[in-house]
Order: C-alpha cells, then sequence, then structure tokens
C-alpha cells in the first residue's frame, strides 16, 4: 500500500528555507530589488551602453570562459600599449617637468597624473563603477555587483550590510600580537543584522579577542597600590622620614584604621590583574 505524500511536511520544508535564506541573507532581496530598480534607469544604461562601448564588451555582456580570457587578454594588451606609447611617456615627463620645475604643486601633479591614467582599461572601469556609485547615492558595497552587470549583463546584490574583517598584518604584530576586528556598515542594518554581528563578533571571529571586565572601585585600589609601594615618607613639621603602616594607609585612603587587611587584599589583587591582563 503507497501512502500518499504529507503536503503539509513538504510545505513546511519551503517556508523553513524561505525562513533560513532571510537570516542568513536578511538584506538581499531588498538590495537585488535596488539593483533591478538601477538596471531600468535610462541614465545608467547610457553609462553602461558607454562603458561597453569602450571597453569592446559586447551588448548582452560578456559570455563563456574563452570569450571571457580572450577580452581579459586583448584589454591587458590595450592597457600596455597605452603605458608604454610615446605620447603617454610624454605626459608623465610633462608633469613630473612641471612639478620639479615648482611650475605646479603636487597635489596638482597626483590630479593630472590621475586624468591621463583614467583612460587606461582597468582603471576606466573602476572610474566608471566609483562614478555610478556616487551619482545614484548607492551604498559603497553595490560597487563589485555594478561591475558584474557591466562585465557580464547579470544583476545581483550584497546579501548583507556590512562586512566584518579580522585584521594581523605585520605592522600589527611589530606592536602587538593581538588581532583585531573591523565592521563596516554600508546602511542601516535590519534587526536581523545586528543579531548576527553580535553572533558572529562572539563566535569564532572573536575567539582570539580580548575582553575586559569594569574593576571595581579602580581608583581607590590604586591610590592604595601607590600608598604601599611608597611607604617611606616626609614629615615637614618634624623634619623627619618615617613609614607608613597598613593602619595608617587605611585612615587615609579609606579613612576606616580597622580596615588594614583591605590594604593587603587590593595590593596582592592589582598584582594578580596586571600579570593576568599584561602578562607583567
Amino acid at each position: 500500500m503507497i501512502k500518499n505524500k504529507d503536503k503539509s511536511t513538504k510545505f513546511n520544508k519551503k517556508k523553513f528555507s524561505k525562513k533560513r535564506t532571510s537570516l542568513v541573507f536578511p538584506s538581499h532581496k531588498a538590495n537585488l530589488d535596488l539593483m533591478k530598480l538601477l538596471a531600468t534607469d535610462l541614465n545608467f544604461q547610457k553609462i553602461v551602453e558607454d562603458t561597453r562601448l569602450f571597453l569592446e564588451i559586447p551588448k548582452g555582456g560578456l559570455k563563456g570562459e574563452k570569450n571571457i580570457e580572450e577580452w581579459d587578454y586583448q584589454m591587458a594588451k590595450r592597457a600596455d600599449d597605452k603605458i608604454s606609447s610615446n605620447s603617454f611617456c610624454d605626459q608623465v615627463k610633462n608633469i613630473r617637468t612641471k612639478l620639479r620645475n615648482r611650475e605646479i604643486d603636487l597635489r596638482t601633479a597626483n590630479r593630472q597624473s590621475k586624468l591621463i591614467h583614467k583612460n587606461i582599461t582597468w582603471n576606466y572601469l573602476k572610474e566608471t563603477v566609483d562614478f555610478i556609485v556616487r551619482k545614484f547615492s548607492l551604498p559603497v558595497n553595490f560597487t563589485y555587483h555594478i561591475r558584474e552587470y557591466i562585465l557580464f549583463n547579470e544583476i545581483s546584490a550584497p546579501s548583507i550590510n556590512y562586512d566584518i574583517h579580522m585584521e594581523i598584518t605585520e605592522e600589527i604584530k611589530s606592536v602587538s600580537n593581538l588581532p583585531y576586528m573591523t565592521v563596516r556598515i554600508y546602511q542601516k542594518l535590519t534587526d536581523k543584522e545586528l543579531q548576527l554581528i553580535k553572533k558572529e563578533t562572539e563566535s569564532h571571529l572573536g575567539k582570539n579577542l580580548k575582553k575586559y571586565k569594569e574593576i571595581k572601585d579602580i581608583d581607590q585600589k590604586i591610590e592604595l597600590d601607590e600608598w604601599n609601594r611608597h611607604k617611606q615618607r616626609f614629615d615637614c613639621a618634624s623634619y623627619k622620614s618615617y613609614k607608613t603602616d597598613a593602619k595608617e594607609i587605611a585612615r587615609n585612603v579609606l579613612h576606616n584604621p580597622k580596615k588594614r587587611q583591605k590594604v593587603y587584599d587590593s595590593t596582592r589583587r592589582l598584582q594578580k590583574l596586571r600579570k593576568k591582563r599584561f602578562g607583567t
């Protein structure tokens, strides 16, 4: 006897899958809708059309691995030819000469240099994508997806509106072996994204990060420690040196001479805390 499939189970799986996707990629749908809307904008399409014309990209975008590799090779060759051309070299020399002769300042030289490099294939693509982001007031994390649209005519969008990076560079190693985490936020975050950030920073990404707790009565503990370290005092009235004891320290700092034990405990705890946090 063949049992009928439970339709409700199948439906629940779909519902769970959709819910799961929204949890992992909470902003993908909204960002994808924005990209779809952008793709219908006539000004955007004109920029894309002009860019593809300049970069010799077919109207429908690059298709097929072989065609992409050939295009990539041709663009690299075009860039090399441009840089090695006499006119380009003359322009570079002219800028350097003007800078050396103090006819222009460094800022102007950099601006002019950027302009002559702008029409090199890869620079042109990057400049165009950056221009689109600025012109249409888009979040920076759309940069990659706009580039993909120009190249391959494929509409995609960021799944989340933040990035988390664990940093540990040679420069950091020279100062401290401890890494640090940077969080870049591109749009106003949803509640789900805030939950994800908290979860990610507290999970494996943050396992090497330190967590410091507040130190109760830190100022008082430090003052007690200072008195303990410098017990030798000078009495201005008698012009004599003397050594303070725990009773006097308790009287001066805690305003209660009976709290001598707290003087000893405070110093020991600070020593342990320094060793734990600083290794000293």
